[in-house]
């Protein structure tokens, strides 16, 4: 994945952790971001998509880097959590030609809210990609702050690890299936509103 050198930790970490390569290129010093020029001449079938990173407040257009990339079958992915005004119709009255952008809720972020990311596409199967693994840890996070208060639980600890093992198999399974209901429930940090424990009764 082709990314500039002058960059944000958050965002070249899950290149990595995805098991993808970054391919740093040199820096346009007038936006402090990826030069166009070089990102380009980056561009190989073996590059999977480009990272245009948005640093300090700066819309980063670069319609050449977005123009080769569409022609090379490339994507386009743009973060924009250090400026949520490119989430917007910035380009003549047209949105960035991307293929997602992240943003963030960081507490330093624009959209402070403690811990909490975005990612905007139209593309469904990235959406339902985004779902799944943002549901899969919400359960393996709900196992830890469930298992932290067992003492003070009325249930035995067994039958409750053995919900808890149930919500994740059908998660994993299938975590796009379930309905908009079912998702908002499942959602916050208080174990006690997860509904898929039956009879789980705080005490």
């Amino acid at each position: 994945m082709v990314t500039a050198a002058l960059n944000w930790p958050g965002a070249v970490g899950p290149i990595t952790i995805s098991g993808l390569k970054p391919v740093f290129v040199d820096v346009d010093m007038d936006l402090a971001a990826i030069d166009q020029r070089a990102a380009i001449e980056r561009f190989e079938p073996n590059i999977a998509a480009v990272l245009i990173t948005h640093l300090f407040g700066n819309n980063v257009l670069v319609p050449n880097i977005r123009a080769a990339a569409r022609a090379q079958g490339i994507g386009v992915i743009d973060d924009v959590c250090q400026s949520i005004g490119a989430a917007k119709a910035i380009c003549d009255g047209a949105h960035l030609d991307a293929d997602a952008l992240a943003l963030s809720g960081n507490g330093a972020k624009h959209l402070g809210a403690g811990e909490l990311g975005f990612v905007m596409t139209e593309d469904p199967d990235l959406i339902a990609n985004v779902d799944r693994v943002s549901f899969v840890k919400l359960i393996a996070k709900r196992r830890e702050n469930i298992l932290s208060i067992l003492p003070r639980l009325q249930l035995p600890a067994e039958r409750i690890l053995s919900c808890i093992s149930e919500s994740e198999a059908q998660s994993t399974g299938d975590a796009t299936g379930a309905t908009q209901e079912q998702r908002e429930t499942s959602l916050g940090d208080d174990p006690r509103t997860f509904r898929s424990v039956p009879d789980f009764q705080p005490v």
